[in-house]
């Protein structure tokens, strides 16, 4: 068997001309990849933490957004139950100053056995308060005068005006079995305007 090889001599001319042609490429490579080194270093070290810090920005506020929305939606309920509160005390009656002026006004030979305050919830009716009582009295004329004289002073009470309209007389009945004894009732209405103070007339 015969085995031929052959061995490609190159000439100086041929050798240097191929040493041009590879130092040429070289030379054109190199910068590519120089800069795309340089590309690549930028990329990961600058573009990429940048993008991830700016999600993680959006991120945050998005949870600022949402807890300032819930803050303002407490905010507004607050406000509202404050509101509900204020109006609920404007309308509440102080009732142990009423009836601390009605101890002190009322005359020695009536006393109180009954007050109702009742608000009728199918009407616009303001509600009502009831005094009944009951007198000791030589004559009618004389317990219609001690009653005059009880709901006058009542009307004159700023604590008692301040919630209710002037007390007026709604009946007197003399007791069947004791003679001297007369039964009453007074009325007055809840002022609709305790809010301002009981100005309005």
């Amino acid at each position: 068997m015969n085995n031929t090889f052959t061995i490609n001599v190159l000439t100086p001319g041929q050798r240097k001309a191929r040493y041009g042609e590879a130092n040429k490429a070289i030379f054109f490579l190199l910068p590519l990849i120089i800069w795309g080194g340089l590309a690549y270093s930028l990329y990961a070290g600058v573009y990429v933490p940048t993008c991830q810090q700016i999600i993680r920005q959006q991120d945050t506020l998005r949870e600022l957004d949402l807890e300032l929305t819930q803050i303002s939606a407490l905010q507004t309920k607050l406000e509202n139950q404050q509101a509900l509160c204020l109006a609920a005390s404007a309308e509440r009656i102080d009732w142990s100053s009423k009836l601390i002026s009605i101890s002190l006004l009322i005359p020695e030979d009536i006393w109180i056995t009954k007050i109702l305050f009742a608000e009728e919830k199918s009407t616009d009716k303001p509600p009502v308060l009831e005094i009944y009582g009951q007198t000791v009295s030589r004559s009618n004329r004389e317990s219609l005068d001690k009653i005059a004289i009880f709901i006058e002073e009542m009307n004159r009470n700023d604590s008692f005006c301040q919630d209710f309209s002037p007390l007026e007389f709604v009946y007197s009945q003399l007791q069947s079995e004791h003679k001297n004894i007369v039964d009453f009732k007074l009325s007055s209405l809840a002022r609709t305007d305790r809010a301002d103070g009981g100005n309005k007339q």
